[in-house]
């Protein structure tokens, strides 16, 4: 317990300096004297235009984080409904693919009433031959009575096969010939006086 003889009777009151001004040249004075401090409304209107300037480009930076991470959020959303959306087509596409075997096809071709042909047919590029009631020359009587060998099938399929290239090539260099006489033609009627 305290005694009153414990305590000093004497205590310091320095009341001469104003408390603020006491207080800002005791400890923080040094700092202070470096800190520039507004006196009068000038000053202090170029201060506060500078500190909203400052808390601005701040609120800003902030704003445009949020913004950020909400374009960020989205983009991931719609990454993964892109990747299931995906992940659903190559699961349908594995559906069709495993229905659409080709036994499938085919019994379904079979139920529509399409019946498969056993022996090939070709098309050929080359005119039917007229039969005309004029007989027949000796050289070719001579000629349909040998007998046709393989040989001879080979022979005469290679030759309509040149024959049909020759007449593709004489009818290409024909077009590029008429071409060519267009350019010419052009050429000079553009840059010949």
């Amino acid at each position: 317990m305290l005694q009153r003889s414990s305590l000093s009777s004497t205590v310091s009151s320095e009341l001469n300096a104003p408390w603020p001004q006491s207080w800002l040249q005791g400890r923080w004075g040094r700092g202070l004297e470096l800190i520039w401090l507004p006196v009068n409304a000038r000053q202090y209107l170029l201060v506060l235009v500078a500190v909203t300037v400052l808390a601005a480009g701040m609120l800003s930076q902030v704003w445009f984080n949020v913004q950020i991470t909400q374009e960020q959020r989205q983009l991931q959303g719609l990454e993964a409904q892109r990747q299931q959306i995906e992940r659903q087509n190559s699961e349908l596409v594995y559906a069709i693919a495993a229905t659409t075997s080709l036994r499938q096809i085919e019994q379904y071709a079979l139920a529509q009433g399409y019946r498969p042909t056993m022996a090939p047919v070709y098309a050929s590029r080359q005119p039917p031959v007229e039969l005309s009631d004029a007989q027949p020359t000796p050289a070719a009587v001579g000629r349909m009575q040998q007998p046709a060998t393989a040989r001879d099938g080979f022979w005469a399929a290679a030759g309509r096969g040149l024959d049909a290239g020759g007449t593709w090539v004489l009818q290409q260099a024909q077009q590029g010939s008429a071409a060519a006489v267009h350019w010419f033609t052009e050429v000079r009627r553009r840059w010949m006086p």
